[in-house]
């Protein structure tokens, strides 16, 4: 049996699925994802954890984001798991304002990467994805300083500035792709992870709206107007409405008010809070 068993709170976001996680990690066999109850699931993760005299590790990531597992219910899943496990649980908040903070033994701080650190990063995967050298080092440096040690804003960056170069047929990434690279990934944006771990339906508007035009963004009526007319998309307007405002209160988009010319509350466009040009080319390759 394995020691050490990763859930993805992003995508286990419920206690079924954090059970199903767990029991996947821990034996061969297929583990059903539907057509078996909650219980069940539980009563067979604590016997198979049970089993063991060694002890397992659970580790959970992406504690407390919206839409995944919040720390609460996390407390709860673990006093029932038995004796023999571990836990570890990894997000972005401070110790302190966690509750599961109570039950630990001890906190762990992650910091932020430094400078030259991410710059070798960054050189690293672009030399391991694409020919090398198609991202300058004066260029890699650039682009860490910009994102003071966020790997995944600088991996978006660069992403976006050798997709520039690509596309233009060029063998490296200019200045210019560097620059406009930066000025695409937001910079208060969601992780990609959280943005491709949303339901197909959810994604498939995203990936709609990232193709409008500004001017078809304009309200909330408007995209969901563009959206529907989408042949992809095979949702109905009142769907497509209620996802626009369910990924907004998550901030995977933005409703941002507008200067309105009648009486009434002025329309809100919206904008997107991650790199669209780089959830546009993995959602092609899927």
């Amino acid at each position: 049996m394995p020691s050490f068993v990763t859930v993805d709170a992003r995508v286990a976001d419920s206690e079924f699925g954090f059970y199903q996680a767990v029991l996947d990690g821990v034996v061969t066999d297929a583990v059903p994802k539907h057509g078996v109850g909650t219980s069940e699931l539980r009563e067979r993760v604590h016997d198979r954890l049970a089993e063991t005299a060694v002890g397992v590790v659970v580790a959970v990531d992406h504690v407390g984001e919206p839409g995944s597992l919040s720390a609460e219910t996390l407390t709860e899943l673990f006093a029932t798991l038995p004796s023999t496990v571990s836990w570890l649980a990894v997000g972005r908040a401070p110790p302190d304002e966690v509750p599961l903070t109570q039950y630990t033994a001890r906190s762990i701080r992650i910091d932020r990467y430094g400078r030259q650190a991410l710059v070798d990063v960054l050189t690293a995967r672009a030399d391991d994805g694409t020919a090398r050298r198609v991202l300058a080092y004066d260029h890699a440096r650039r682009i860490a300083e910009w994102a003071d040690g966020n790997a995944h804003h600088a991996l978006s960056a660069a992403f976006v500035a050798v997709d520039r170069a690509r596309v233009d047929g060029r063998a490296s990434a200019s200045e210019a792709d560097v620059t406009a690279a930066i000025r695409a990934v937001p910079r208060e944006s969601v992780s990609l992870g959280r943005v491709l771990a949303l339901p197909e339906n959810k994604r498939r508007v995203l990936a709609t709206v990232v193709s409008l035009d500004p001017t078809e963004r304009t309200s909330v009526s408007a995209t969901t107007d563009a959206v529907v007319a989408d042949p992809s998309v095979d949702l109905s307007a009142a769907t497509v409405r209620r996802f626009l405002y369910e990924l907004a209160e998550t901030g995977v988009l933005e409703r941002v008010q507008t200067e309105g010319t009648g009486k009434g509350r002025p329309p809100s466009r919206v904008e997107v809070r991650f790199p669209a040009t780089v959830f546009r080319r993995l959602t092609d390759r899927q």
